[in-house]
């Protein structure tokens, strides 16, 4: 019900939060994110009243990750600081927690590709980053990138949530950074230092070879082209807000697709 509209939260006992990953920020912000088979639907309940009083954040707790799942993890809490950054509803708190968040970022890919997963540094950097992201989207919320992967990892369970937002940025980059090119600019150029590319979605590529080890499209992922009309509707069914914090409004439905359509492929 409440997840469904149908009762309000009136209150909650106090939540303390101990974050196993480096990617959700769930510690920070008001957001439980559900899949609901009779609505069809993967989204969030939303209240300031589940937003948790504290959080300890201690890298030793992530240290048993495998690499690949690590890196899926921070993906999203690189999607968060790059939304949050740019998203309809930021503003200048939110923008100095992703700012922040894209630093610390770039800060523990730098130390990943030197010293691997084993130092506990890069846990650290990348903990604090999720933890700010959190703070970020926790006000400014996130944009189209989440309003689709949503569904697709809805449809695709066997996809992890990181992995499905790895296929989604490139092309996103490429489709708000018109609109926004200065804001795009500021946020990329800390990873841009770090494992260079000509373009802000080629960065993010770097990026994401480096954390989870190859570059995901949603091809590989075994999303097909039949189902992206599909993930567009619902992107536009239940996640609308998502989608007009977007800096850059689709049109319909169709030019939502093509974006889909160019995070096929490589």
């Amino acid at each position: 019900k409440l997840y469904r509209g149908e009762a309000s939260i009136k209150g909650s006992l106090p939540i303390g939060a101990i974050p196993s990953t480096h990617g959700s920020g769930s510690e920070v912000d008001r957001f439980a994110v559900l899949s609901d088979s009779k609505t069809r639907s993967k989204a969030a309940i939303v209240s300031t009243k589940i937003r948790p009083i504290y959080a300890v954040l201690d890298p030793r707790i992530t240290a048993t990750l495998p690499p690949r799942l690590s890196g899926a993890t921070v993906v999203d809490a690189l999607s968060h600081a790059l939304e949050s950054f740019v998203a309809r509803n930021a503003n200048p708190v939110s923008r100095c927690y992703a700012r922040e968040a894209i630093h610390l970022i770039a800060k523990g890919i730098g130390e990943l590709m030197k010293s691997g997963w084993g130092e506990l540094r890069v846990r650290a950097y990348f903990l604090n980053a999720a933890m700010l992201a959190g703070a970020a989207i926790d006000i400014s919320r996130t944009t189209l990138v989440h309003a689709l992967e949503h569904p697709i990892s809805y449809y695709h369970p066997e996809i992890h949530h990181g992995i499905g937002l790895a296929a989604l940025l490139p092309a996103w980059l490429d489709y708000v950074e018109s609109v926004v090119p200065e804001l795009i600019r500021e946020i990329i150029e800390p990873l841009q230092k770090v494992v260079g590319g000509q373009s802000p979605s080629q960065t993010v590529k770097n990026v994401i070879k480096v954390l989870v080890g190859e570059t995901i499209t949603l091809e590989k992922l075994g999303v097909d082209e039949d189902e992206y009309k599909l993930i567009a509707e619902d992107a536009m069914r239940y996640l609308k807000a998502l989608v007009l914090n977007n800096p850059r409004l689709p049109k319909n439905v169709d030019e939502i697709v093509d974006l889909l359509r160019k995070a096929s492929s490589e």
